[in-house]
Order: C-alpha cells, then structure tokens, then sequence
C-alpha cells in the first residue's frame, strides 16, 4: 500500500522534471538556431565585406595603375615630364550615375582614353615625349580645335526615352564644348526596341541603351549581352567613394553583428539541459523501480489470495468431515455407556485373555521368526521372477527376430524354388541343344579332317612351286645383277670421260672431242706427260685449290636470297607502316583540330558568358610542333588584368576559366551526367550565380551532381542530399527536393 503513494510522487517529480527540460530544450534549440542565423548573417556580411574590400582595393589598383588604357596614355598620365601638358583622361574627367555609366562608357567608345591637351602645341610635346621614352602611341585630343557645333534642337518625347546623354553626365566647366562634342546627338533610352523606333525615324542620331547597346542610323550597331557588374571605367573616385562608405556600413553592421552572436552564444552556454536530463534519467530509474516492486506485489498478492482460496475450500471440507465425526461421536458416546456396562465383564475375560494373549505373545515372536525368513525368501523370489521376466521379455524379443527370419527365408527358399525350377527346365533345354551340338560337331569333325588332308596335299604342290620359282628367281637376279654391273661401268666411263671433258675444260679451257687416228699416224705420249708435267707444276704454284667453294657459293647465294627477300619485306612492311602512321596522324591531327576549334570557339562563348564584357579568352596551339604533341596554351584575361601566365589569376578566375573550358569541351561532346566535386570553393557569391545560370543553361540535357559547402549553390540545386548527426556518433541521411513552387513560396 505504501509503494502506491511512492509512485505517484515520483511520477509528478518525474514529469516536473521532465517538463522542466523540455522547457529548456526548446529554449537550448531556438537560441542555437538564432546563433546559426547570426553566424550565417555573419558569414554573409563578412563575405560581402572581404567582396567590396577587394573591389575597392581593385578600384584603387585600376586608378593608380590605369589600367584599361594604352600603354601610351598610361606613360603620359604617371610620367612627372607630361604634368604640365597631360592633365586628364577623357573618361577620368566625366561623371555620371550608376545606371548610366555603361551607356555612357559605351557612347565614348575609344575617346574614352584620349588624353586632354590645351592646344597642339602639348600634343606635340605628348608625341615628343612617346617618341624619346619609346612607350607606344596615345590619342590627343584638343580643347582648343574642338569645332562649335550647331545648336539643333530635337523634341523626344517618346516612352522609354531617359534623355540626353550630354545632360545626364557632370563635368567641369571648361570641358563643356569638348563633351557636347563627344556625346553630340547622343540619346540614352531604356531598351533596344525604343532605340529601333527612334532610329527608324529617320533622325540623325546615336541611341544607346542602358546595357550599352549602340545604335546608329548610320548603320554602326554596337550590342550583345551584359556581362554582370564589372567595375565601369567612368567615375572611378565616386565609385570608390561609394564603396568606401558601404565598407564603413558593412563595418559597423559587422561588428554589431559580432556583439549579438557573442551574446546569444554566452547565453546558450550558460543555458544547458544537463542537469535536468540527469533528473529524468534518475526519476526514469526511480520509476522503474517502483513499479518493478509494485508488480511483485501484486504478483505476491495473487499468489497470497489463490493459497487464500485453497485453504478456505480446505477448511470447508474438513468442516464436514468435522461434523460428520460429532454425528459418529454422538452415536459412539452411546455405545460407551453400553460398552461400559459390560466392560466389566469383560475386564474379568480381559485379564483371561491377557494371559492367552502373552501366550500368544510368544508364539507370535517365533511366527515373527519365521515370516521375516519366508519374507526374505519372498524378496529374492520377487527378484528372481523379475529377471526371469526380463530374459523372458529378451527371448520373447529374440524369438520374433527369428520368426521374421524364418518367414524372410522362407520367402527366399520359394524364390530358390522357383530359380530352380526354372533353371532345370533350361538345363533341360540346354541338354537338348548341347546333344544336336554334338552331333553337328562329329559331321563337322569328318568334314575338317578332310579338308585337312587336302590342305597338306596343296601345301606340298605349293611348296614345290616355290622351290622352282626360288630357282627361276636366283638366276634372273644373276642375270640383272651382271646387266646392272655392266650398266654401272658403264656409266662410270661415261662419267668419267664427261668429268674429263668438264674438268679440260673448267681447269685448262680445252674441249676434248672424240677423234679417229689412222694406224700410220704416230702420237708421242713422252712429249705428253712432260707437257702434263709442266702444267700440273704450273697448277701446284698456283696453290691448292678449294673445291668446297662452289658448295659455299651455293649455301651463301641461298642465305643471300633469303636475307635479301625479308629485308625487301621488312622495307615493304616499314613503308605501310609508315603510310599507315602518316595517315592515323593525318587523321588524328585533322579531328584535334577539328574538336579543337570547336572548343576554342565554345570556350571563348563559355567564357564571356561567365565574365564581363570585354574580358579576354583563347585557346592557342605551340607553334612549329605537332599540334598532337604541342603544349595549348590557355588565355584568359579579364578586363583590368594582363596576366603573363593563367597562374597569376585569382582562385576564382581560375576556377571560372576552368569551369568555361570544362563546358567547352562538354558542347563538343555533351554527357548525359556530370559530378562536380567543391567546383564553387573558391567562388564568391557574385561568380556562384554565374555558376548556377550555367549549370541551370546545361540542366537540360545533362544531369548534374555537386558535392557543395556554398548556400548559394544550395538554394539553385532542384535536390538536396546532405548527412547530419541527430545523436552523437549515429549519422543520417537527409534528402529534401525542391520545387518551383516551393521555391516561389520561400
């Protein structure tokens, strides 16, 4: 009873507790999601710091350097000797607001650059001094040759028109001819479709639309696409200026930021659930613990009311047997009194029999003898007839084992039986036909001893035969063997004399031919032997002669032959190899080529599609190599830089240029899926929504993969994939898709 009490008080601290931390649980979690915002914010404004830090630092480098301009002007406007005359550039003595500085830029077109003299006579000065220091060319121009235009007056009232562009810049005073005369009939308007209409009247003017687009009714047209917020040449100081104030306002806004995230991070240190989240775990335990006690109790409790039960129905019936015993005692305390009156003479019989009884006593003691010898006597017969009964139960096992024996070969025996029977009845049959064999075997017994007789009798002709033709044979061998003797002798003569004949004519160019002599000429061999003497001493001076050299000739002709057909081969096989190398190389160079100036014109169409306008890109093959052999150089010069090398870029102009070769090459031979590995890591955010417009331009066809940290990726991504960790050490896997909708509602 008093675990019940017990739990309930440790179920209210329990869930007092329990309350308590997710109180502060919830509390814990919105603080740290407000200290992720504020460090996202942070993250932001710190990059949108570093950003107009660097396009200030950038600005700065631009004036003091002038980049943009040709080498010339740069000379006259740094150089100490050309102050007195080189004052200012055109574009650096105009300003104009943000939204008309590229139709501004756009309307000075080359002027912008020209250098302001007084008169001739400084230009001159200005050529002189390029001249000397051999720094290029630069363009002058005069403020006292400016000729006085006419003052027409052009009503344009048409929607989309946003003014002259005379009226809509701010110069000084002295440089008002030379402006009026720069900008002259200049119109700035909204759009190019205002521009065509204007235009198309007729009008002799130049409209140039906000992005920069020129259009002429000369003729002369100027356009294509924006690229991006680029750093515009015309009001370079109050660009600067502006620029310098939003770094101060970022500053400010920067720090306060910081205080707030310090703030907010404090308190969510010092705000922690622990504590309480001991409290629940123990008030768990606690719990656990009661109500593992309550259910033995309760398990006790059952266990007490069931022997509770047993015992009632127990007692219920001996109750009865109680009553049933009262009834018989009742009736015996009757008999009692009955019994007592005759007790008496009983007692007198008692005591009679209590001495027949101690008789009896006695003989009970030897009868008691003789059971205990016939109840031992009774255990081992009990034993015995138990082992008899299991030798029994054996027998009776091993005697059904026999009987199905008996059957079995029984069984067998009636199939021996019947094999028997059938095999007498074959060796019956077999006797009948082994008695016909026999019988045939005597006919052809008598037969075969005939034969036999008749075959000796033609051996014995056969043999006789043979003897005469062995004869006929010997003497016929004789006869070729003597023809054959005579034959061979008498080729050896005429060998011989053919070997004569050859060797007078190889050795001493003398033809012998077969002559007849009359028997009265005479022929003196002594003059012949010494005349052979002679020439056989002749031939011995001349040394011994080498009659292997005809065979070696031969073998070493056959070996030459060979060698001369494989190197004929060899030559043969090296002239389609090479015809066949020159034609792969033909090939191979002509597709390089092919694809190259393919992706050379993709690349330089990527490239302005992710950099500004008039920022610089190409592909350049080595020159004098092979083009499959030579280096390709990669160029890419954005507008204010001129980088010896595409090393010397910035992270993000790397990754830009890389990311504008890599879709090149993707335009020549497009891929149905493409993974990007941290691509954006070194982008900021302006250059991560040119990389996201591209991705989106190539979304189409392609299917696109990007391992990513940047948020601005993130939010133009159709799927998110990411892996968090709810609990510690147990990762999950986390997917959300986006849609349009979705996006639009957002």
């Amino acid at each position: 009873a008093s675990l019940v009490p017990q739990h309930k008080e440790v179920r209210r601290s329990f869930a007092e507790v329990q309350l308590k931390y997710y109180e502060i649980e919830t509390l814990r979690q919105q603080l740290h999601q407000e200290v992720e915002e504020l460090r996202n914010k942070e993250i932001k404004l710190r990059g949108d710091y570093q950003m107009t830090s660097s396009r200030l630092e950038f600005l700065k480098n631009l004036v003091e350097s002038h980049t943009g301009m040709p080498e010339g002007t740069r000379y006259l406007i740094s150089s100490g000797e050309s102050r007195s005359f080189a004052h200012t550039t055109v574009v650096d003595a105009i300003q104009a607001e943000a939204k008309y500085r590229v139709a501004v830029e756009s309307a000075l077109g080359e002027t912008a650059n020209y250098i302001i003299v007084n008169n001739l006579e400084e230009a001159y000065q200005g050529i002189e001094l390029l001249k000397r220091s051999q720094k290029g060319k630069a363009t002058f121009i005069c403020l006292n040759r400016i000729p006085s235009l006419p003052q027409g007056e052009y009503q344009i009232s048409k929607d989309g028109t946003l003014g002259w562009a005379v009226d809509l810049v701010q110069f000084d005073r002295k440089y008002h001819s030379l402006f009026s005369f720069l900008l002259d009939r200049t119109l700035i308007v909204r759009d190019v479709e205002v521009a065509r209409s204007i235009v198309s009247n007729g009008s002799n003017l130049k409209c140039v639309t906000l992005d920069g687009e020129v259009i002429t009714t000369t003729g002369v047209m100027k356009g294509g696409s924006r690229q991006g917020d680029g750093v515009q040449s015309i009001g370079k100081k109050s660009q600067m200026a502006e620029l310098e104030s939003q770094l101060k306002s970022l500053g400010e806004e920067l720090a306060a930021l910081q205080r707030l995230l310090g703030e907010k991070s404090a308190e969510l240190t010092l705000l922690t659930s622990k504590i309480y989240q001991e409290d629940v775990k123990r008030f768990e335990h606690e719990v656990a613990g009661v109500e593992m006690r309550m259910a033995q109790v309760e398990f006790e409790k059952k266990r007490a009311i069931e022997v509770l039960e047993r015992n009632r129905s127990e007692i219920e019936k001996r109750e009865g047997e109680i009553a049933a015993l009262q009834a018989a005692l009742d009736s015996l305390h009757q008999e009692t009194l009955e019994l007592g009156e005759k007790r008496t003479g009983i007692e007198a019989r008692l005591q009679a029999a209590s001495r027949e009884l101690e008789e009896i006593e006695g003989r009970k003691e030897a009868l008691a003898q003789v059971v205990n010898v016939r109840w031992s006597g009774l255990v081992r017969f009990r034993e015995d007839v138990r082992q008899i009964a299991h030798e029994l139960q054996y027998t009776e096992t091993a005697l059904s084992e026999v009987i199905e024996g008996i059957s079995q070969r029984e069984l067998d025996i009636e199939t021996s039986r019947e094999e028997l029977n059938r095999l007498s009845t074959e060796i019956t049959e077999n006797e009948s036909l082994l008695k016909e064999a026999r019988e045939e075997q005597g006919v052809l017994t008598k037969e075969w001893a005939a034969i036999e007789a008749e075959h000796d009798r033609k051996r014995e002709e056969l043999r006789s035969v043979e003897v005469s033709i062995r004869d006929e044979r010997k003497q016929r061998d004789d006869s070729l063997g003597a023809t054959h003797g005579l034959e061979m002798k008498f080729s050896e003569d005429r060998m011989k004399l053919e070997a004569l004949k050859q060797r007078a004519k190889e050795e001493f160019d003398y033809e012998l031919v077969s002559r007849s002599y009359a028997e009265d000429d005479q022929f003196s061999f002594g003059a012949a032997r010494e005349e052979v003497r002679q020439l056989k001493s002749k031939i011995r001076a001349l040394g011994p002669v080498n009659f292997a050299a005809f065979e070696e000739y031969q073998t070493e002709k056959q070996r030459c032959d060979f060698l001369t057909t494989q190197r004929n081969d060899l030559l043969e096989a090296e002239k389609t190899l090479l015809d066949t190398i020159e034609e792969i190389n033909a090939t191979a160079q002509k597709k390089f080529l092919e694809s190259f100036e393919k992706i050379r014109e993709n690349f330089i169409v990527t490239f302005s599609s992710l950099f500004d306008e008039g920022d610089e890109c190409d592909l350049r093959l080595e020159e004098g190599v092979d083009p499959l052999e030579g280096r390709i150089e990669i160029i890419a010069k954005p507008r204010g830089k001129r980088p010896q090398s595409i090393d010397l870029l910035s992270a993000g102009e790397k990754t830009l240029t890389a990311i504008a070769l890599l879709f090149a090459i993707y335009l020549v031979k497009p891929s149905p899926f493409c993974i990007l590995d941290e691509v954006d890591a070194p982008l900021d955010d302006a250059n991560i929504n040119r990389f996201t417009k591209i991705l989106d331009k190539f979304s189409n066809n392609t299917q696109f993969i990007v391992v990513t940290h940047n948020k601005g990726t993130m939010e133009a991504a159709n799927a998110l994939y990411g892996v968090t960790m709810e609990e510690e050490g147990v990762s999950k896997l986390v997917s959300v898709r986006l849609s349009s909708e979705a996006a639009v509602e957002n």
